[in-house]
């Protein structure tokens, strides 16, 4: 199997908690619960094909009198279609303005291929796994995979795409003599301009990746929300009840989004100096640990933040508090073009960070321990120059 485990289906009903097969949109995603109280997602199969899921609550709402008919799966030959750079999946990538060749190696070298191109190459792509597309996301037009571009990038490799030119010794360790080529992919397409395939489509990537079985790390989740905010595609309330979120995740991943892509832009902070990684999406350091510590009032008072708010703004940081707020993360991940390293070793520790933060005094004390800090490294390396 590609990504997803797969069992014929024809005539019955699949139990959502215990089979993958049948998705949210026709064939071959993966099952799971819409965690959401009194609600879960169950596929079908009633004809010769799935048909589309239904989300099934207790109280069903009418449907509206007009509306865009889902789209069907139909075969693309994969020179026509593209890998999404949107995605959050891939690091922020999209701030970077990748081509798309830089973006296969981004997906190939971080985002392990091993399962997806043993399957593609020992079985030829299954058709009742189709990937996901949408027009007119693209300025230049074409078809962008919204969901499946791991699936695609080892197509590409898998078919010498030009896009793939640097993975020809990973095609060659994967290609066996047998190998039938790659025709035409199965895909569900989209129209992104069309506000009621937009309806459709938000709801399932949103569960799939947030509360589904192929969850996105915290950055990928909050940059998603971010993005569909900004389009208006759903408010906050609407993605909140969408994925059952009870606690307030939403809104604190957003709050840490927000906050580190402002003091980012401003330069107040350059991520590629912590000495501190991270992983998944946001590889430059942990971004757990900084919406961890703006739940603390004394840091949120340090920084400029005023008290959480239930739609958190895009630039939540004042232009006076900046460099503060760039402070607060050189002490959490240090900064290696400043030579400084944490004060902090621990996530753990980060509430003594936000306890010392309300002390009058703090950031000096800092300063002269960093100082000290020096003076006793200039010393020794005195010493060992005599010696």
């Amino acid at each position: 199997m590609h990504e997803t485990a797969h069992e014929p289906f024809g005539g019955r009903v699949l139990r959502a908690d215990r089979r993958h097969a049948a998705g949210a949109l026709g064939w071959g995603e993966d099952v799971g619960h819409g965690v959401d109280s009194g609600r879960k997602w169950v596929y079908c199969s009633i004809m010769a094909r799935p048909t589309t899921a239904r989300l099934i609550s207790k109280k069903p709402k009418p449907r509206a009198s007009i509306q865009s008919e889902p789209p069907k799966a139909d075969g693309f030959k994969v020179g026509e279609l593209h890998l999404d750079i949107d995605n959050p999946r891939f690091g922020g990538v999209q701030d970077k303005k990748l081509s798309e060749r830089d973006l296969v190696n981004v997906i190939a070298d971080e985002h392990d291929l091993t399962d997806v191109l043993s399957s593609i190459s020992a079985n030829g792509y299954f058709d009742s796994e189709p990937l996901i597309g949408v027009r007119n996301k693209r300025e230049e037009g074409g078809i962008t995979i919204v969901e499946g571009n791991r699936r695609l990038t080892a197509c590409l490799i898998l078919a010498a795409d030009g896009r793939a030119a640097d993975q020809a010794d990973r095609r060659k360790q994967y290609l066996p003599s047998a190998f039938k080529p790659l025709d035409k992919l199965p895909v569900f397409v989209y129209d992104w301009k069309d506000e009621d395939h937009r309806r459709q489509l938000l709801p399932y990537l949103g569960i799939r990746h947030i509360v589904g079985p192929l969850q996105w790390d915290s950055y990928a989740k909050a940059a998603w929300v971010a993005s569909v905010l900004k389009e208006q595609f759903l408010t906050l309330d609407k993605i909140v009840r969408m994925v059952g979120d009870k606690n307030r995740t939403m809104a604190r991943l957003l709050d840490g989004y927000y906050f580190a892509n402002q003091i980012e832009r401003a330069k107040a902070y350059i991520p590629q100096a912590s000495t501190r990684r991270g992983r998944g999406s946001k590889p430059e350091y942990p971004f757990s640990w900084l919406y961890n510590a703006l739940d603390y009032d004394t840091i949120r008072r340090f920084v400029g933040l005023g008290p959480r708010a239930q739609i958190p703004g895009p630039n939540p940081v004042p232009k006076d508090k900046l460099e503060d707020a760039g402070e607060l993360m050189r002490w959490m991940f240090g900064d290696t073009k400043a030579g400084r390293l944490p004060v902090i070793s621990d996530s753990r520790e980060i509430q003594d960070l936000a306890r010392a933060a309300g002390q009058s005094g703090f950031r000096a004390r800092i300063e002269k321990g960093r100082a000290a800090d020096r003076s006793l490294g200039e010393r020794k390396t005195q010493t060992r120059t005599r010696a």
